[in-house]
C-alpha cells in the first residue's frame, strides 16, 4: 500500500504542476490582451484629442533662446555685431579663449580664405589683443567692473531659459489632465516656468495680464457685482488688482495647474469647480495649452451667463499656419463661434507681441 502511494501522489504532483501552467499561461494572454486594449484605447483617446483640437489647431509659441537678447519674444531677434558680442564679453571668457575652450571667440570667427589655419586651441595674435582689451575696456563711469559673478548670474539665466523652453514645449503638446498630474507631481515645475516666463516677456512693451486688468476695468457696472473666473491664472495677479481696490464689487475666480496662493484653485482648466452659468467673464491669459485646450473653451462657454464675455489673449505666432492668421475672419475665430455658438465681439491685433478676442456667449 505504501509502495502504491508512491505513483499516485507524483501523478497528483504532475498534474497539479500541469494545472499551475495552465493557469500561469492564461494569465499571461489575459495580460497581454488587457494591455493590447489599453493601448487601444490609449491610440483611441489620443486620436480623438488630436481631432477635437485639429478645427481649432494653433502652433506652439516660439520663444527667444535668451530672455535678454533685445529680441521681441517670439523669435525674432534683433542682429547684434560680433563687435558688440566681443565688446560684452566678461573678462572670464576671454580667458576662456585664450585657452582655447569651448567658450573663446576664437572658435566662433570664421577662417578668412588665404589665411593659415589654426590649429587646436590656436590663437592668433591680433585676436588675442582684441580679446584682451574687448576684456579689460571699462564700461561707463557708472557701471561697475565685470566679475565672474555677472557670468554665471548669465548663465543661470541661460539655463533658466532653457527650462522653460522645454516645460513650453511639454505643456503645450500634452493634454490637460497630464499637464495637471505633471505639475502635481513636481510643484517646482510650476515655479520654474513662470519664472522663465516672467524673464522671456519682461521687455513686452505691454503685458498680457494688464490687458486683461484693462478690459475687467472697462466692463464694471455700477451697483452690480462682476465674477469673473480667470483660467490659467498663474500668480493671480487679476484677483490680487481687484482684492486691493476699495469698494470694488469683482469676483475672481483662479484657477490653475498649481496653487500657490490660498485663493488659487488647482485643476484641470477642462473641470473647474463652478457651477453652471455662474460667471460674467472668462479670461485666457496666454493659457490655451495643450493638445486639447478646446476643451476649456468649452468648459468657460459651461461656466458663462447668458451674454457673458469670453476674452483671449495669444502669442501672434500661434495663429501663423491658421487660414486668415490672427484676423477678426479667421477659421480660429469662425471655429470657436461655431463650437461654442458666440460671436465676436472685440479684436484687437495692434499689438505686435500677442492678439486679443472677446466673444460673447
Amino acid at each position: 500500500q505504501a509502495r502504491a502511494r508512491v505513483p499516485m501522489e507524483v501523478g497528483s504532483s504532475e498534474e497539479d504542476e500541469e494545472r499551475e501552467r495552465e493557469r500561469e499561461r492564461k494569465l499571461k494572454l489575459k495580460k497581454r490582451e488587457r494591455n493590447t486594449n489599453h493601448q487601444r484605447e490609449k491610440r483611441k483617446k489620443t486620436k480623438l484629442l488630436k481631432n477635437l483640437a485639429k478645427k481649432l489647431l494653433l502652433e506652439v509659441p516660439a520663444f527667444d533662446e535668451d530672455g535678454d537678447d533685445g529680441g521681441d519674444g517670439l523669435g525674432h531677434h534683433r542682429g547684434v555685431g560680433a563687435a558688440e558680442r566681443v565688446a560684452a564679453m566678461p573678462e572670464s571668457i576671454a580667458v576662456m579663449a585664450d585657452e582655447g575652450t569651448d567658450g573663446g571667440v576664437a572658435k566662433a570667427k570664421k577662417k578668412k580664405k588665404g589665411k593659415r589655419k589654426r590649429g587646436a586651441g590656436e590663437v592668433f595674435q591680433g585676436e588675442e589683443k582684441d580679446m584682451a582689451a574687448a576684456a579689460a575696456a571699462p564700461g561707463p563711469a557708472d557701471a561697475p567692473r565685470r566679475t565672474s559673478t555677472s557670468l554665471l548670474d548669465k548663465m543661470r539665466s541661460r539655463l533658466q531659459g532653457s527650462q522653460f523652453r522645454w516645460l513650453n514645449e511639454r505643456l503645450y503638446t500634452c493634454s490637460g489632465d497630464e499637464a495637471y498630474r505633471m505639475m502635481q507631481k513636481d510643484a517646482k515645475m510650476f515655479d520654474n516656468y513662470h519664472s522663465g516666463f516672467q524673464l522671456q516677456t519682461e521687455h513686452w512693451p505691454v503685458r498680457p495680464v494688464d490687458a486683461a486688468i484693462a478690459f475687467v476695468e472697462r466692463r464694471k457696472v455700477a451697483g452690480s457685482t462682476l465674477t469673473v473666473a480667470d483660467f490659467g491664472c498663474g500668480d493671480a495677479e487679476l484677483a490680487a488688482h481687484f482684492s486691493k481696490a476699495e469698494g470694488e464689487k469683482v469676483v475672481c475666480h483662479s484657477f490653475d495647474l498649481v496653487s500657490r496662493k490660498a485663493s488659487v484653485v488647482a485643476c484641470n482648466m477642462a473641470d473647474v469647480p463652478l457651477d453652471s452659468s455662474s460667471c460674467d467673464i472668462a479670461i485666457f491669459c496666454l493659457a490655451l495649452m495643450g493638445c486639447d485646450y478646446p476643451l476649456f473653451l468649452r468648459e468657460a462657454r459651461r461656466c458663462l451667463r447668458s451674454k457673458g464675455l469670453l476674452w483671449i489673449a495669444e502669442v501672434r505666432s500661434r495663429y501663423s499656419k491658421v487660414k486668415g492668421g490672427d484676423t477678426r475672419k479667421s477659421d480660429f475665430v469662425k471655429a470657436v463661434c461655431t463650437a461654442l455658438d458666440c460671436k465676436i465681439l472685440e479684436h484687437d491685433n495692434t499689438n505686435k507681441m500677442f492678439v486679443t478676442y472677446v466673444f460673447q456667449t
